[in-house]
């Protein structure tokens, strides 16, 4: 006790003479140190400057009441007093913009313009009118240090990207170190990079900003996506006006437990007849190469499989695949680097029995033809500029950077009643405003020596940026007659021998994003005519009797996916 008053004068004494040079006190300034029981305050003298903060550690209350100040403390204002200093005047725990007091106020009434810079991102307004605010909105994600809550990361060049002119985060694809090759869920989820840029998944610049892509906004698991179409249609020469889900598909998909860098991919359509229609499981070999077991067959193109969400027309031109693409029990392909960033190669083989009815399991015989089906073959991927790929969606939604790739493969099949080499070549390019893709497939059927052949033309235009885009597409399918076809087999095996009949169609599709990518309102007319015999260039026993068959039919699609 004894010792006691020394320190503690000791030490209101520097508290004293600290307060007062913070205060820029001159020399003749002195502080009055009162000390009661132990107890120390700070009591400015009245050379002090006045309104100066108190000194750390010490409130304006706790110094008062210790003084024994008579003065009472400022009234708190009502409302906020300003909307812009980053202070909470009226104590009600939001300040600035996030305060119902300044919503009328300047500049928190301001909308309509981009949330795409540091200060929008951080100011408490809707900019965009999105109805996300701030770090809620996905346009500042690219603002890591501001957006990534607990998780933290190095800034890139990308942070800054907004000062070189860059309207929005979507045409940070493709830019800077990123090639452009994932932009959507699977490739963002399945743990490889795809473009062999050096990110991977959701550190991907195209997996973070694609507006098709929802697995980033939290770390990759289990995922499910929902795809919808709900159509009005009218078919001309029928004159039938029809209203349905046109079709429903659910997708899961996400990494396999326990294996690094696995993934999976379960596809099932609800329709009137509900089927798992896809199944696919892959997991790392070596350096970028990978195995991968999957349901519908050693195909040439994702085109019969690939997600109805990224197909510009809302269905694959069947008139393209039938011929040429069955499904198998089970497939197996190997994959990877052939060059890396250059070229990627498949090599598949597959296996099953009887027709394929598009299901999982879904196997039957409609004949006695009983043989084995099985195939095998292989492709190559060229990546001359940029990575564009065949499971990528068509869609354009912004300007977009060049790519042009070329995929050319082969296989040899045999079916229950067809044996058969066939080819295929698929041309992609797309650039700012513009994609174009060439698909053709061609195979000599050796029972019955005739030649089949496909091509599908796609040109799609990006009208008006994230609002309206416009395409349309033009293909025909051509087969010589059957030559010794015996009239059983042509019975049994009409549907099994695909499209002998010659096949034309062409498309038109105009696209209205009203939810980004995941709200889409479209206008699609469709033109197909299935030709009957020809006198000129004779006629098998499968297409005699028949005519031509034109179907014309104008719809208004709803599509919606999350």
């Amino acid at each position: 006790m004894f010792l006691g008053w020394p320190i503690a004068a000791a030490i209101a004494f520097g508290l004293s003479i600290a307060s007062v040079e913070a205060r820029g006190a001159s020399a003749n300034d002195k502080a009055t140190v009162n000390a009661d029981d132990g107890a120390n305050a700070v009591q400015a003298s009245p050379g002090a400057t006045s309104g100066a903060s108190e000194p750390e550690g010490l409130t304006v209350g706790t110094a008062r009441e210790a003084a024994g100040a008579s003065h009472e403390a400022p009234a708190i204002p009502e409302h906020e007093t300003n909307c812009s200093d980053r202070i909470d005047e009226d104590h009600d725990t939001v300040m600035d913009c996030a305060d119902a007091d300044c919503f009328d106020v300047a500049p928190c009434n301001q909308r309509d313009r981009p949330e795409n810079s540091r200060a929008a991102c951080s100011d408490f307004v809707d900019n965009d009118d999105d109805h996300s605010i701030d770090c809620e909105d996905a346009d500042c994600w690219v603002f890591s240090d501001l957006c990534s809550g607990s998780y933290r990361e190095p800034a890139d060049e990308h942070t800054l990207a907004f000062s070189e002119g860059i309207e929005s985060l979507e045409e940070l694809l493709g830019r800077g170190d990123d090639v452009d090759g994932e932009r959507d869920d699977e490739a963002c989820s399945d743990g490889y990079d795809n473009d062999r840029d050096g990110k991977t998944d959701c550190d991907d610049i195209g997996c973070r900003f694609s507006p098709q892509v929802s697995v980033c906004r939290s770390a990759p698991s289990l995922r499910f996506a929902l795809w919808a179409d709900i159509a009005h249609s009218y078919e001309i020469e029928s004159e039938q006006w029809l209203t349905s889900f046109n079709a429903l598909q659910l997708r899961t998909f996400g990494p396999l437990p326990l294996v690094q860098d696995g993934f999976f991919l379960l596809s099932a359509r609800l329709d009137k007849t509900p089927r798992l229609s896809f199944a696919f499981f892959t997991v790392p070999i070596y350096h970028g190469h990978k195995l991968t077991i999957s349901s519908g067959g050693a195909r040439l193109s994702s085109g019969p499989i690939l997600s109805l969400r990224k197909n510009v027309f809302l269905s694959s031109p069947h008139y393209l695949y039938s011929a040429f693409e069955q499904g198998n029990g089970a497939a197996v392909e190997f994959s990877g680097p052939a060059v890396p960033g250059l070229m990627d190669y498949r090599v598949f083989g597959a296996g099953g029995s009887g027709e394929y009815s598009g299901n999982v399991g879904g196997r039957y015989f409609r004949s006695d033809e009983r043989n084995f089906t099985w195939a095998g073959g292989a492709q190559a991927i060229f990546y001359f500029i940029g990575h564009y790929d065949d499971d990528t969606s068509r869609y354009l939604y912004t300007s977009v950077p060049p790519a042009l790739s070329l995929l050319v493969g082969g296989k040899y099949e045999q079916r229950a009643g067809e044996r058969f080499p066939a080819a295929s070549l698929l041309t992609l390019f797309r650039w700012k405003i513009l994609t174009a893709s060439v698909e053709a497939y061609g195979k000599r059927e050796l029972e019955f020596e005739t030649w089949q052949a496909s091509y599908n033309a796609m040109v799609g235009v990006l009208i008006v940026p994230r609002w309206v885009f416009l395409a349309a597409d033009f293909g025909e399918f051509h087969a010589t007659d059957f030559k010794n076809l015996p009239a059983v087999i042509a019975s049994a095996l009409g549907s099994e021998l695909k499209r002998i009949r010659g096949e034309r169609e062409w498309r038109v599709a105009l696209h209205f994003y009203v939810w980004r990518t995941n709200g889409i309102i479209s206008l699609l007319y469709v033109d197909n005519l299935l030709k009957g015999s020809d006198p000129d260039e004779g006629s098998s026993m499968l297409t005699a009797d028949l005519t031509d068959e034109r179907t014309r039919t104008a719809s208004l699609h709803f599509q919606f996916s999350f």
